[in-house]
């Protein structure tokens, strides 16, 4: 968490990882393999690390929600986004319809499996191809995150998961980022300073003086390819730090030797001022809610697991834009960005054959 930044900037810092939807859970999957191929990763080469044999997941199994282009989706792929949806307390898309909550959500995660296949259809057509040593290579990443292999295994087994659950996870997020890549591209979209003032004009809330606020925090990052189980490994080691702050430890002390955040490390956690809409809004609900000298419950944002205190409050001066004009010009540019990606992604439901099934009350009682 960068202090002082526009909260476009920060969001920017994650559009990847929205556009992946991995932290919902999501799965995809590769090509139907032959009857006698070896399931990815079971028994890891010598040097799986670097094996650059195309990556191989058996079919999944069960009764089919949707198929985009031949590529199925199960019922029990869906339930499970639907159910990871839930346990966030995420809710359904605004253009979803269905009879209640649960059909909705369950649509909701039936709509984002299937831009996933989309994704996955693009990215073969385009010459994508997922490796053997990139799935192990993401799969130790999530491990890594777990607190390694035994920890990683009792989170499986706690949430009754598989290693390919976790490998369709790292293998959307691979597809994602290489075909966003191709489409986008690493040059950044020109944005004129025409545009840049318009936004400021037209957004003063975020510029005019206002109440800021002082505060410090400590972050336990998590990566794109984690799952729920790993990510959970996360915060349980961070409510360890919290009950030692809470406990009368100096929070800056423990910052310094706890907190991930690698643009205030050695900072005690300072965030130094800032004001509304400034941080991702999770973060900033948190924080303004604070009383001076509190500490906040656990919040998660796209960068991780935090805990905030509040250390002072104040009336600030209003913004300049040459002061903030970098960051409204990387906002807009990745919004751009990202604009002509999902532009991409919704060409390409005119191009691929997708059929989804009616929904059962199997399907729905399920999650």
């Amino acid at each position: 968490m960068t202090p002082n930044v526009s909260r476009f900037a920060l969001w920017l810092a994650a559009s990847l990882v929205a556009l992946s939807l991995t932290a919902c859970g999501a799965d995809t999957e590769t090509e139907e393999p032959a009857a006698d191929a070896t399931p990815a990763l079971d028994v890891p080469a010598e040097n799986a690390a670097e094996d650059t044999t195309p990556a191989v997941l058996p079919p999944m199994e069960g009764p089919v929600a949707a198929t985009v282009a031949g590529l199925p989706v199960t019922v029990g792929e869906v339930q499970r986004v639907a159910y990871n949806l839930r346990r966030q307390g995420l809710e359904p898309d605004e253009e979803i319809q269905g009879a209640d909550e649960t059909e909705r959500l369950y649509r909701t995660a039936m709509k984002r499996l299937i831009e996933q296949r989309v994704i996955q259809k693009a990215g073969t057509e385009r010459g994508i191809v997922v490796t053997q040593g990139d799935l192990f290579n993401g799969v130790e990443r999530v491990k890594s995150g777990a607190g390694g292999d035994a920890a990683f295994q009792a989170i499986l087994d706690e949430n009754k998961s598989t290693m390919s659950d976790v490998q369709r996870d790292v293998m959307a997020s691979i597809y994602i980022r290489e075909l966003f890549g191709q489409v986008v591209g690493d040059a950044q979209p020109p944005v004129s300073a025409a545009e840049i003032q318009k936004f400021y004009d037209e957004n003063p809330q975020h510029f005019a003086s206002s109440k800021e606020i002082h505060c410090r925090h400590i972050l336990l990052l998590t990566q794109p390819d984690m799952d729920d189980m790993a990510k959970a490994e996360v915060r349980n080691q961070l409510k360890a730090i919290l009950d030692r702050v809470r406990g009368g430890e100096d929070f800056a002390t423990v910052a310094n030797e706890t907190t991930q955040d690698p643009t205030n490390g050695g900072k005690g956690g300072d965030l130094g001022w800032f004001k509304p809409g400034v941080m991702v809004p999770p973060f900033n609900d948190a924080a303004f809610a604070l009383k001076d000298g509190q500490i906040s419950d656990i919040v998660e944002t796209q960068f991780g697991y935090h805990i905030i205190k509040k250390e002072g409050e104040r009336m600030s001066d209003p913004t300049p834009l040459a002061q903030v004009s970098p960051q409204i010009e990387q906002y807009l540019a990745q919004q751009k960005a990202q604009e002509t990606f999902q532009a991409f992604i919704d060409s390409l439901a005119t191009v691929y054959d997708v059929k989804i099934e009616p929904v059962t009350p199997e399907a729905l009682s399920g999650f």
